[in-house]
């Protein structure tokens, strides 16, 4: 039997009216719920407790009561500006959010103040205008130049580096991927911003599978905005201590520890969200009964990116289930998850949310 790597994602429908509570969460250094004695971060804001998002102004805090950052939600996406802090005070990064995207001028900044580099995004990519190193050394000046950047993933001990060169702005030429120890994940070509080609490497270093798109890992946004989002559970106990999240199901092997790409649909999550919102139809039966709720559908990414096994592993019924799960069909051509340079099976789960309007229910 095939191995398939399961991750977690989630979208929402509607979000007319809602229930809500402020009660704090505490989180551990993988940004997993946990107690309060057992917290490295903790957060302040609005729960929308009827569909499991966060709604309006949040704020995080390190345990010593430092902001680590603010920003705010709108039907459970980012919207908004964004600052994240160090834990000296000086800010980390800052820019704004369009529901869910970034957008404009971003700006990052080293732990003593100085600028890091000034980034713009625009329609699902981003423009490198200014880079320095951390000695102050100009790396790109008006968007040309050598361009570096590395992250840590959760659960992966090994920094990946992603590097390339800007002109004028946008991508040029090969751009490679690998961690802090050499070994080479992919090396994609571009020719004035437009992607040409892409090829992943194995893991002993062989030729992998080529790929037709981007893949975006470059310039991730934190990890633990993600994270935080899903109410991942850092222990089955912790769940005790929120129990306005009973509906989640999670499993502990949920998560983004297990790929070293995560799949990718085209355009980004925010057009998986347009796809619902556009053509999701409410049930008949789920209208007249008045049912309303999450429907969490479990489906597989497949190596070529094609949608297989989609299943409702948890419904509410009135045909909401096989609706959610029709939708999830549609979502077609990922780009697929990758593991040791070469694509995987991966499984999703998908939570949602059904809920009925004042103007859907007067149409009936």
């Amino acid at each position: 039997m095939k191995q398939v790597i399961l991750s977690v994602i989630g979208l929402l429908l509607v979000l007319p009216g809602f229930a809500q509570t402020n009660t704090p969460f505490y989180y551990n250094d993988y940004w997993k719920l946990t107690t309060r004695e057992d917290a490295v971060y903790f957060r302040t804001g609005a729960l929308d407790t009827t569909h499991l998002v966060f709604a309006g102004a949040v704020k995080d805090y390190f345990r010593s009561g430092q902001l680590q950052m603010s920003g705010s939600y709108q039907a459970g996406l980012r919207h908004g500006p964004f600052v994240f802090y160090y834990a000296n005070g000086q800010t980390k990064i800052k820019g704004n959010y369009d529901l869910g995207q970034r957008v404009g001028e971003w700006h990052y900044y080293y732990p003593e103040g100085s600028l890091k580099q000034r980034v713009e995004f625009t329609d699902n990519d981003f423009y490198v205008w200014e880079y320095y190193d951390s000695l102050g050394n100009t790396q790109v000046d008006n968007g040309t130049g050598t361009w570096q950047n590395s992250y840590y993933e959760p659960g992966n001990p090994s920094k990946i580096i992603v590097e390339g060169k800007f002109v004028n702005g946008k991508k040029d030429g090969k751009w490679k991927c690998s961690n802090e120890y050499g070994r080479l994940y992919y090396v994609e070509t571009f020719k004035e911003g437009e992607f040409v080609k892409g090829k992943a490497v194995n893991a002993i270093g062989g030729r992998g599978g080529k790929y037709e798109q981007e893949l975006n890992n470059k310039l991730l946004p934190p990890f633990k905005l993600s994270i935080a989002e899903q109410f991942i559970f850092a222990r089955e106990d912790v769940q005790e201590e929120y129990p306005y999240l009973a509906k989640i199901v999670v499993s502990e092997e949920a998560g983004f520890n297990t790929v070293d790409v995560q799949p990718m649909y085209p355009g980004g999550m925010h057009q998986a969200y347009r796809l619902v919102t556009n053509h999701l139809v409410y049930p008949e039966r789920a209208r007249r009964e008045g049912i309303q709720g999450k429907v969490f559908v479990q489906f597989v990414i497949d190596k070529d990116g094609s949608v297989t096994q989609a299943k409702t592993i948890k419904g509410i019924g009135g045909g909401c289930d096989r609706e959610a799960e029709r939708i999830v069909s549609l979502m077609k051509d990922w780009e697929p998850g990758y593991k040791d340079g070469e694509p995987v099976r991966v499984r999703m789960v998908l939570p949602i949310t059904f809920q009925l309007t004042p103007n859907l229910e007067s149409r009936y």
